[in-house]
């Protein structure tokens, strides 16, 4: 089980790693930077994300390889992310229509498993090539950046917590989630 949550992060580590990097290549375009006005989360700033280029020293050579990567990619991992909601919201209404049908059901089932299982796929021969232009010294500084950052936001939910002993569903609602962050990123921020 703990192998397996070691590859997810390294999975999510590589994925946030390649968004940040297509997010600066549209940086550098005309035009490219914040929204104005920019992404604001209620209860205070997100957590610091680590300038992750700079961080890791990164060639000109292995900037461009990484972005001609995710140019590769990105059509790719759109279609599957596509095909994987479109299935899942089949499977929804499979699931929720006014009369319930097991035999649809497990045919909804079987597409959004098989659509899920082409987008792992697709995302895992993405962060493949991003790793192999990875230095292993670079590796090592991605990993702890990445430590870095969990650490830092499991600390903003204790604080969180703590000042706000009550319980209360929403009280994480104002702290960004990774999956919130990425996107931050990936939208230019």
């Amino acid at each position: 089980m703990i192998t397996v949550m070691k590859q997810y992060n390294f999975h999510l580590l590589i994925a946030g790693l390649s968004i940040i990097l297509m997010a600066s290549a549209a940086q550098a375009q005309p035009g490219g930077g914040p929204p104005p006005g920019g992404v604001q989360f209620a209860g205070g700033p997100p957590p610091q994300r680590p300038k992750i280029l700079e961080a890791l020293d990164l060639t000109k050579d292995q900037l461009q390889q990484i972005r001609r990567i995710n140019m590769e990619h990105r059509l790719l991992m759109q279609e599957s992310k596509k095909r994987m909601d479109a299935a899942n919201s089949d499977l929804d209404r499979a699931i929720y229509d006014d009369t319930i049908t097991d035999g649809e059901i497990q045919i909804r089932l079987k597409e959004a498993q098989l659509a899920y299982s082409d987008f792992i796929k697709n995302r895992t021969m993405q962060e493949t090539a991003i790793r192999k232009v990875l230095t292993s010294a670079q590796l090592v500084r991605f990993r702890q950046l990445q430590e870095d950052f969990d650490l830092q936001r499991r600390e903003i939910r204790k604080e969180v917590k703590q000042n706000n002993p009550q319980p209360n569903p929403n009280r994480l609602k104002n702290i960004p989630t990774r999956r919130q962050i990425l996107k931050q990123a990936r939208n230019g921020l």
